[in-house]
């Protein structure tokens, strides 16, 4: 089954597509890069070459601990003989993108989610999120970036905040970590 977040209105999209017997938990944003990189191999008739796989994943699966090896991906070639569909492609690099979100340990997420929940209450308001942000990218970061404005942080929790209720919980911020993967 594949869990679709959509990350950027706050809203769950549930859309579920039978992958194997995993259960799957991609953002919105995972299945649009997936929908890209597909659409850059693809030929007339909405299919791509199986020999493009390699790259396909590479670009997707940037994490060098959870990317396939190359014995994985010539396997998995050899397996769609010829060319194959986006629910094909979708179906054989998924897994891959799961795991890579899985890489986050439970004490990592608990860790970061500790330093953001400044009140210890369970959830992330805006005032902490604020907080937090200013003082990691204060300092000597404002010589490499802009300063988070009010607008960057109201952003920010829009993507984060899926439910709505304008507080970010333990579960969403679980899902939006490993997407911070090159900013962690």
């Amino acid at each position: 089954m594949l869990e679709i977040q959509n990350c950027h209105s706050g809203q769950s999209i549930s859309s579920m597509t039978s992958v194997g017997s995993a259960t799957m938990r991609l953002t919105f944003k995972q299945m649009q890069d997936c929908e890209d990189v597909f659409s850059v191999f693809e030929l007339d008739d909405s299919t791509v070459d199986a020999e493009h796989l390699g790259p396909m994943i590479s670009a997707l699966v940037i994490n060098s601990e959870t990317k396939p090896s190359q014995e994985d991906i010539d396997h998995l070639s050899t397996k769609v003989r010829g060319k194959m569909d986006f629910t094909h492609f979708f179906q054989l690099v998924a897994p891959y993108i799961e795991k890579a979100n899985e890489h986050y340990s439970k004490e990592k997420i608990d860790a970061a989610f500790k330093r953001f929940d400044i009140d210890g209450n369970g959830y992330i308001s805006i005032s902490e999120l604020r907080t937090v942000l200013g003082d990691s990218f204060g300092g000597k970061m404002k010589d490499v970036i802009d300063p988070l404005d009010d607008k960057d942080v109201e952003e920010i929790m829009a993507e984060a905040d899926l439910d709505g209720d304008g507080r970010i919980s333990y579960a969403e911020f679980s899902v939006m970590i490993p997407h911070l993967s090159d900013c962690i």
